[in-house]
């Protein structure tokens, strides 16, 4: 198994993501996130978000009002870190993200149950797509560290 298939392999299985902004102090902020590429918790959204690009994309969503929201408008480098923390195992992905706010993203994207976040639905205008290509995946692994750059 190639670095980059254990890398999503862990993102597959990880039960969430932790993002990470850069605040308007300069400095970092981290928070968990619904990992939208766990099979296990959204097998037919990971499977949409698995077939975009070269497989590597991550995508969430969150509360447009956040604090987070701002801290990306003003800067747009971010980083995500996935673990699996019975094995010691995770994965870190650092790049540039992107907004989406076209309907068809939105309806693409959502997942019944999600009232409870955004109760206008898929079109509330509180519920916000993210889009991450990843610059930079790093693969922790028993004990050993393997990064490659991806742009």
């Amino acid at each position: 198994m190639t670095t980059k298939e254990k890398a999503l392999e862990i993102i597959a299985s990880a039960p969430s993501a932790v993002l990470t902004t850069i605040n308007s102090d300069g400095y970092p902020e981290s928070r968990a996130l619904l990992n939208l590429r766990n099979t296990n918790q959204y097998p037919s959204l990971s499977k949409t978000i698995n077939q975009l690009g070269d497989g590597s994309k991550l995508i969430f969503t969150t509360n447009t009002g956040s604090s987070k929201m701002s801290q990306i408008i003003n800067d747009r480098r971010v980083s995500v870190y996935y673990c699996l923390s019975e094995s010691f195992r995770g994965v870190w992905v650092s790049g540039d993200i992107e907004i989406y706010s076209d309907p068809s993203e939105k309806t693409a994207f959502w997942q019944p149950g999600w009232e409870i976040y955004y109760p206008l639905g898929k079109f509330d205008p509180d519920y916000t797509i993210l889009s991450l290509d990843p610059r930079r995946i790093r693969l922790y692994e028993n004990l050993s560290v393997s990064e490659w750059r991806l742009s």
